[in-house]
């Protein structure tokens, strides 16, 4: 028993360091987040078929759940769009910027709270409930404590309820396909390390460890308490565009339309940049 617990007091001891080091760095990225990632080419492509995917599948006037809701852009659009969102992310300077972002709607549209994902079960303590969670891309790779996740977005939403989440994935189609004609590695080494320290954003300095799980490994840890509805990938064919790629708009939109066909059949559903993967709360865990 003594044995068990050291080990139990050590994986917390490391997960507490690892969640310092996330939330210093994206903490002191957080004043140009909005430029560096919020407003990328890279995020707005995905988000977009992200944000498509939630309003279609909740209506209008139900509150949401936003894990990781950075500096609250997705929150704040679908409270303007009528929704109620509780956001939550573990960077007090993120929440601080949500709750300014959120200043002009009206009280109660939007909240936010300084919170870890693996921390969500002492909302279920406090009596809140929510008709459906999001968890927009790469906020779960930052999770080494998924189990804790799972249970508590269980305990927040009703039996069939989504819960949409967001994956960087370590297996991409045109790294795995293109890169090493360039002498370019960096595909294999995602989809061989585990975790793989990635950049924070484009051009910055801070790292941070990313945990990148497959598809079907994902699925299969929140099996006991999610079914996996759907399984879409975004930026199979070519990489998210930076401002080089930005100077060939009409390649962009031409492969686009043509991922919009098979990004949701096998196997390119497993080789996205990006997975989307919407799950449905079961009646009770398993």
């Amino acid at each position: 028993m003594g044995a068990a617990n050291e080990s139990d007091e050590a994986r917390a001891a490391i997960a507490t360091g690892y969640y310092a080091d996330v939330e210093t760095a994206y903490s002191r990225m957080a004043p140009s987040y909005d430029m560096q990632v919020g407003m990328s080419p890279v995020a707005a492509r995905a988000k977009a078929v992200a944000m498509a995917k939630l309003t279609r599948l909740v209506p209008q006037g139900a509150r949401l759940l936003d894990i990781g809701c950075g500096p609250g852009q997705e929150a704040v659009t679908l409270a303007r769009r009528g929704y109620r969102i509780f956001g939550v992310d573990s960077s007090q300077a993120m929440v601080d910027l949500a709750r300014e972002r959120a200043g002009g709607l009206p009280p109660g549209a939007a909240t936010f709270r300084a919170m870890r994902a693996a921390q969500l079960g002492a909302l279920g303590a406090e009596g809140l409930s929510f008709d459906a969670a999001y968890s927009f891309y790469a906020v779960l790779n930052l999770e080494p404590q998924l189990r804790p996740v799972a249970e508590g977005v269980f305990a927040l939403i009703p039996p069939g309820a989504p819960f949409l989440v967001g994956l960087l994935n370590p297996a991409v189609l045109f790294e795995i396909a293109l890169y090493p004609a360039a002498l370019r590695f960096k595909g294999f080494r995602k989809a061989a390390a585990r975790p793989v320290r990635l950049k924070v954003s484009r051009g910055g300095t801070d790292e941070v460890a990313c945990y990148l799980y497959p598809p079907q490994q994902f699925a299969r840890i929140l099996s006991p308490w999610f079914l996996l509805e759907s399984l879409e990938a975004v930026h199979v064919f070519l990489p998210p565009p930076d401002e080089q790629m930005l100077r060939f708009p009409t390649l962009i939109r031409g492969v686009n339309r043509i991922e919009a066909r098979i990004e949701r059949r096998w196997p390119f559903n497993l080789l996205g940049y990006f997975s989307l993967m919407t799950f449905r709360r079961r009646e009770a865990a398993s």
